[in-house]
């Protein structure tokens, strides 16, 4: 480290302190790097921490919990109406960030990461400038992690700063118990805000422009969760924005609300509350990345080979800087790839066993390759599906209404994908995750003795179909 003119040599420098960021950090310097982090939040976390993932959990088992009671009458078990403590449960929430937060702050400390606050922008393909921070106002390396993440989206000429109008970080972070609710916007964000303020009390109203939900997954799986939603909000109309919103009292009253107008013609129709969820837009236009060799794509995300390397060889970019999928898990582990690339190991990414999960009611998750990347690829398929009601086992769980699809070369048996929605449906693609990280084939999951009654039963029965191993 020399500090000669306030700058700091580092053999790494990671950018953003995120799960990516974080992870990467962590395991270059557990592999005998010396490696700095800048942030220009003092916790670290990223969005996944603060706005994101883990407020979003807490709500989602909130969620849960409040429909299983419902659901409890329909075997003879009735509760009363749950009475819900807004300020306590932000609290709640506020202690499990605030906990993380530190956990992550320990790891680097004990991991020997070098911390810096502020805000990174590269000088040249060899150096950054830290604005904010006194301790490393430069930073020297010889090689850097980009894991800059992503911010939400706004749309054009519809304010920020409007107390009803939020996006879906404010609304996770701080719910409100709210009568009439509206979502634009049918991104992953947008689709389990609605199912969160549906179980919390709210009538929800869900708007998207776009012709059809998580278009990243396949249309058999999201029209099985789109049917679930369908009854539990008040609508959802495909093809629509906001045209304009307007203060029913004439001023920004808190205490009031807000008619929206809507660009297909429809009527005006008052909400208390209005989140914006359409997607995210990447946090890389205060970097300079024109000082250096990196490349962006035409969507405007950086581009990388399967190393995680950009076009400037120095640099590797992590996470949501890369695009889609934008999932911490894959920021994590494609974060403890670029590590040991960084640290000479001959690590690649591969995104097909990147499992991804909607956290909705029911939720849906999914791994692999999909029908449509399949067909666009011309890539022969075939597909075993299977409701879970007609499954002996799982139909007759009091979570039975699910379903599950695998997808694999009908030549080969390989496994190429993996769908499921239902109850704990997150937690079973697990091993469907592990399936196409091993080059699994039908037989190897047939062989496989799956817990009894099990929804996962029904990954060994469709894949002892095509095998010509049919029965318990």
């Amino acid at each position: 480290m020399v500090v000669g003119e306030l700058t700091i040599e580092s053999e790494l420098v990671v950018i953003g302190g995120g799960p990516g960021g974080h992870a990467a950090a962590c395991r270059a310097s557990e592999l005998g790097v010396d490696t700095t982090l800048v942030d220009d939040r003092p916790a670290l976390g990223g969005s996944w921490l603060h706005e994101a993932c883990v407020p979003s959990k807490q709500l989602v088992r909130l969620a849960a919990t409040i429909r299983g009671a419902r659901a409890a009458a329909t075997s003879g078990v009735e509760f009363s109406t749950p009475r819900i403590d807004i300020e306590r449960l932000r609290a709640r929430t506020d202690e499990t960030i605030a906990r993380i937060a530190e956990d992550l702050t320990t790891r680097c400390r004990r991991q020997e990461v070098r911390h810096v606050v502020g805000t990174a922008r590269f000088e040249s393909g060899r150096q950054l400038a830290v604005a904010g921070s006194s301790v490393a106002p430069r930073l020297r390396f010889r090689r850097a992690i980009i894991a800059a993440g992503s911010r939400e989206r706004w749309p054009d000429g519809l304010r920020r700063d409007h107390p009803r109008i939020t996006g879906t970080a404010e609304a996770l972070r701080r719910p409100s118990l709210c009568d009439r609710v509206l979502v634009m916007g049918g991104s992953a964000s947008g689709l389990e805000v609605a199912s969160i303020y549906a179980a919390l009390g709210s009538t929800v109203t869900l708007v998207y422009a776009g012709d059809e939900l998580i278009p990243h997954a396949d249309a058999d799986l999201t029209a099985c969760v789109a049917t679930h939603l369908r009854g539990q909000l008040a609508s959802i109309t495909p093809g629509v924005s906001i045209a304009g919103v307007d203060d029913i009292d004439g001023v920004d009253d808190i205490d009031g609300g807000v008619r929206v107008s809507f660009d297909d013609g429809s009527p005006p129709q008052d909400f208390e509350r209005v989140v914006i969820a359409i997607g995210r837009a990447s946090n890389l236009d205060d970097l300079d990345l024109a000082r250096t060799k990196v490349q962006l794509d035409e969507a405007g995300w950086i581009t990388v080979d399967e190393c995680l390397q950009t076009t400037d060889p120095r640099i590797f970019a992590i996470g949501d800087a890369t695009g889609e999928p934008m999932l911490a898990l894959k920021a994590a582990h494609q974060g403890h790839l670029a590590a040991e690339r960084v640290a000479g190991w001959e690590s690649t990414f591969d995104a097909r066993a990147i499992p991804a999960v909607l956290f909705t009611e029911p939720p849906l998750a999914w791994c692999g390759l999909t029908e449509r990347q399949l067909a666009e690829q011309s890539i022969p398929f075939a597909v075993q599906r299977s409701q879970w009601v007609a499954a002996g086992t799982a139909g007759n769980l009091p979570d039975g209404d699910g379903f599950t699809k695998i997808i694999y070369d009908p030549d080969t048996q390989l496994v190429l994908g993996v769908g499921i929605v239902g109850a704990g449906a997150g937690e079973l693609i697990a091993e469907s995750a592990l399936a196409l990280e091993m080059g699994a084939v039908l037989t190897d999951l047939a062989a496989t003795v799956h817990p009894h009654p099990s929804a996962s039963e029904t990954i060994g029965a469709l894949a002892r179909g095509p095998t010509g191993t049919d029965g318990v």
